[in-house]
């Protein structure tokens, strides 16, 4: 059997774009070669275009096609969507793919643009019984006052876009003098800024998937930051200890995976995602973040999850472009 042309989608025009294309490059490196031709697709603000060891040739957006160094055309029949933040996770990319009905692997336009704004994914999970950390919404024509953020929130909390990824843009406001410029960092990110109450305790973050068919919990990591937070220094240049599974009991992790799950359904997730927490000293997991499209680099937390449980990267990232492909 012919094998089938895949678009693997990396870059993006975020500051993720980097981690992207490493995300990228891990699925080029683990897809099953004898089932899928794929190809790196780079979209980039300064063109979208498929790189080959041959050169770079341009996209056509029209038919999402390209044209080979022997003037063949190629066209795709599924896309293995890596790109974090704009424009693949937050639902243009799929939007494009949808009117051209080249299907994918993460989650549909809506389902991605909504758990893309943070602060309206939280409003919803915590109507479906999440616990969501207390949260101030920020527009820079009504900033509220240092005094008012303080005192809703305590000492310390974050500052945040409501839109990013990666942890960029984001500031632990430790002392009043921080609040200006933090503002100004996430406002850089994003038009809305979210102010949160600081939640003490463990980070874990719980992948999943739907390569069977149904979310499977992939595993649940631990995360111990050498900085005050798991910021992009912490989760990308080894400031951090990941421990998979995490060490907590397994009513806790019960919990954590039956919530997951239940969220996975409701937001209308697909392929690999990872919901993020904090576990306080009570044991009750606040609900922390929605990855539609999380990091698949080496260092990333799903391959260390998917190791863990014993899935093959190749068994992984093939089984999600065959269920997008049904």
């Amino acid at each position: 059997m012919k094998p089938i042309e895949v678009a693997v989608l990396m870059g993006g025009y975020s500051p993720e774009f980097e981690i992207s294309l490493l995300s990228g490059q891990t699925v080029l490196d683990h897809l099953n070669k004898e089932e899928f031709n794929a190809y790196a697709v780079h979209i980039l603000r300064d063109g979208w275009k498929v790189v080959t060891e041959n050169g770079s040739f341009p996209i056509h957006k029209g038919d999402f096609s390209w044209k080979d160094e022997t003037n063949l055309k190629h066209t795709f029949s599924a896309a293995f969507n890596a790109i974090h933040g704009h424009p693949g996770e937050d639902g243009i990319i799929q939007g494009y793919l949808d009117v051209l009905g080249i299907p994918y692997t993460s989650a549909g336009l809506f389902a991605s643009a909504f758990t893309f704004n943070k602060l309206q994914c939280s409003a919803y999970c915590k109507k479906l019984g999440a616990q969501i950390a207390e949260s101030i919404l920020i527009r820079k024509d009504k900033i509220p006052t240092n005094d008012f953020l303080v005192q809703t929130l305590g000492l310390p909390f974050f500052i945040k876009p409501n839109r990013s990824g990666s942890s960029f843009g984001v500031s632990r406001i430790v002392d009043e003098s921080d609040i200006e410029a933090a503002l100004h960092l996430a406002f850089e990110q994003d038009d809305l800024v979210i102010a949160e109450k600081e939640v003490k305790g463990i980070e874990l973050a719980c992948g999943l998937s739907d390569h069977n068919g149904f979310p499977e919990i992939l595993g649940i990591t631990e995360i111990v930051s050498k900085n005050a937070f798991f910021d992009y220094q912490a989760k990308y240049f080894g400031e951090s200890e990941e421990i998979t599974p995490a060490r907590i009991s397994q009513e806790v992790s019960s919990e954590i995976e039956q919530i997951s799950k239940q969220l996975y359904r409701e937001l209308e997730l697909k392929g690999i995602a990872r919901i993020d927490y904090i576990l306080t000293e009570d044991e009750i997991p606040f609900m922390i973040e929605v990855n539609s499209v999380p990091g698949l680099s080496p260092n990333s937390i799903v391959p260390q999850q998917a190791a863990w449980k014993g899935i093959a990267l190749s068994e992984l990232f093939g089984k999600n472009l065959k269920a997008c492909l049904k």
